[in-house]
């Protein structure tokens, strides 16, 4: 974007706007002729200086539409009596931010502040847009257009530096995956912050509680491995309701930690989906991510036939998964492909694929991959930065070329979502459904490519 202010030393005040293109930019503009010319890594541009007219806008700076939010800024321009414009109008809209049908959506803070801001899943990572506030009031707004069907998080900046809650929306959640700055968070802290749905979201109905007699069991593991010298290693272990020692069941390995059941609602959906659009299936939460070969090696040579030796597992590679969440994720993919022998399925939410080169060069090392399926989804609004021309989404677009080069049995989807577990909850059915799909042989039907 080209934007356009007076070099003024009594602050920042933007004069204008205009998006050039998508790409990357790093040159400096420059101005010949009545234009000003951009050039970035794919395109350039012109862009005519012209007298300014009255736009309607879908950014901070003006009304969006004909809605009620649009015709209360549309009123302030001019009214003598803003505040008790503003009163009336949030004493009739309680809760914020406002989601309309046709996509348009309306960020609202009010209170005490000198600088508002805004940022989240929409804008990415290490960025934030300025809320735009009315004149002679309180009241701050960021408007502008997503999928009517979207579902993201965000934060409120407050003064450059506190980042808080949307005062006004119920809907509360924690990321660690951002954290000051909208950086990436490196303290493993959860940070605040508040989620909202468009209209045409819906909720999944395997989030609740499912009845007793449909409740499977969870039972909980501690060892010691001969690679760690301090300490147990942790597993989580789900049985299906009805497991019976008889049986023979696939088994997903689920990466990352306790935070698929602690935060992911893993439990309730796997009550709710198996034995509905999920096969029978025994889930084992490993408590920690595959990181090292020292851990791969340990999770191979001892998780893998540990769980065998216990419980009535199909031990065929093409009835083991292994699932990556995120961070995880990469990691689940390269275990899998290292280890074909032992695992010829994976499945993720959001990985963040900065090692897809690497493991697009592990891929095109096999000489057979026959049996091979991957599932794989993102949200348009994961993690990304389009100033540093990086982006979660396109990382998923580069590998799945390489997938598709190899041949591979897959099946890629983007979501009108962003990243962590507020978002990651609501994929849990495409994702098992996908890798093992209720059948009357409870097995795959077929690669789903």
């Amino acid at each position: 974007t080209l934007h356009i202010a007076p070099a003024k030393s009594d602050g920042y005040n933007e004069i204008a706007s205009v998006k050039a293109f998508d790409p990357l930019a790093w040159s400096h503009p420059i101005f010949s002729d009545g234009s000003i010319y951009v050039r970035g890594l794919k395109h350039i541009a012109r862009v005519d200086v012209t007298r300014a007219v009255s736009v309607a806008s879908n950014e901070a700076g003006g009304p969006a539409g004909n809605d009620a939010f649009s015709k209360l800024l549309d009123k302030l321009e001019t009214a003598s009596n803003k505040e008790a414009l503003i009163d009336a109008f949030m004493k009739a809209n309680p809760k914020m931010p406002i989601t309309l049908d046709d996509g348009t959506l309306h960020f609202v803070y009010r209170g005490e502040a000198n600088d508002m801001a805004v940022g989240g899943d929409i804008f990415g990572a290490r960025q934030e847009r300025p809320m735009h506030r009315v004149k002679g009031t309180d009241l701050f707004y960021y408007t502008t257009k997503i999928e009517a069907d979207a579902m993201v998080s965000y934060v409120f900046i407050k003064d450059y530096k506190d980042m808080i809650r949307d005062p006004l929306n119920p809907n509360e959640t924690t990321t660690n995956l951002l954290g000051d700055d909208m950086d990436f968070n490196r303290t493993g802290a959860d940070y605040p912050r508040s989620w909202l749905a468009m209209p045409k979201w819906k909720e999944p109905a395997y989030a609740k509680a499912a009845p007793e007699s449909k409740r499977g069991k969870v039972e909980t593991h501690s060892f010691k491995t001969k690679l760690q010298e301090e300490g147990e290693f942790k597993l989580s272990v789900y049985l299906p309701n009805g497991y019976s020692d008889s049986g023979s069941y696939p088994t997903a390995y689920v990466h990352g930690g306790p935070a698929p059941h602690a935060k992911g609602g893993w439990i309730n959906a796997l009550d709710n989906l198996i034995g509905n659009k999920v096969a029978p299936v025994i889930v084992v939460f490993v408590d920690a991510a595959p990181r090292s070969r020292e851990f791969n090696k340990m999770f191979v040579e001892e998780v893998v036939p540990t769980i065998d030796g216990k419980y009535a597992t199909d031990k065929r590679p093409e009835a083991r998964a292994n699932i990556g969440i995120g961070f995880a994720g990469d990691s689940a993919i390269g275990l899998t492909l290292s280890h074909p022998d032992l695992f010829l399925k994976v499945g993720t939410h959001s990985s963040l694929l900065f090692s897809a080169g690497d493991l697009a060069g592990i891929l095109k090392g096999h000489s057979n991959l026959k049996g091979l399926y991957l599932y794989h989804d993102y949200g348009k609004y994961d993690i990304r930065n389009p100033q540093e021309a990086w982006s979660v989404p396109d990382f998923h677009a580069l590998w799945k070329a390489s997938v598709d080069e190899h041949s591979v049995a897959s099946k890629f989807r983007q979501i009108n979502q962003g990243s962590d577990w507020i978002s990651w909850r609501t994929r849990t059915a495409d994702l098992m459904s996908s890798l093992f799909p209720m059948s009357s042989s409870g097995g795959r039907t077929s690669s789903g490519k």
